[in-house]
């Protein structure tokens, strides 16, 4: 995990959303901290681990013009991701419109999803301040030739 509950208490403590954090037991804490380092990890990143065995996505190297940046600690900012993320999924709404549910039949039990929605399950999509905050670091995408 990228942060322990401790570390996460103390982001809260400072940060907005203190009170949707503190309303969690340690339990539910633990686990959105732990669902969160596997959202963050699963994102497509610039550079490369690290180390090649690491087994988290972070820290990472970049390839310059004059040869390898290497991080030696977790950016701040996927510490402060891995706080909003946790929150985020732990005090998610099970509201269909939020899920992006378009269409539901009774029989045979079948819901629609929007089309965004399923491509953002299948990349694993962050909150929007996960996101804001790993934006420095995220992928932009591909140059295909």
């Amino acid at each position: 995990m990228y942060v322990s509950r401790a570390e996460a208490d103390q982001y809260f403590d400072a940060h907005m959303r203190s009170a949707d954090w503190d309303a969690l037991t340690d339990d539910q804490k633990n686990a959105a901290i732990r669902a969160a380092t596997t959202s963050i990890d699963v994102q497509l990143y610039q550079g490369l681990k690290a180390e090649t065995d690491q087994e988290r996505a972070f820290p990472r190297k970049y390839k310059t013009r004059r040869g390898w940046i290497v991080e030696e600690d977790i950016p701040d900012a996927v510490l402060d991701a891995c706080c909003e993320e946790a929150v985020a999924l732990a005090t998610a709404t099970d509201d269909a419109a939020q899920r992006g549910v378009t269409q539901v039949r009774a029989g045979d039990a079948s819901e629609t999803y929007a089309e965004q929605v399923v491509a953002e399950a299948r990349t694993g999509h962050l909150s929007r301040e996960a996101k804001l905050l790993l934006r420095g670091c995220l992928s932009g995408g591909v140059a295909i030739r």
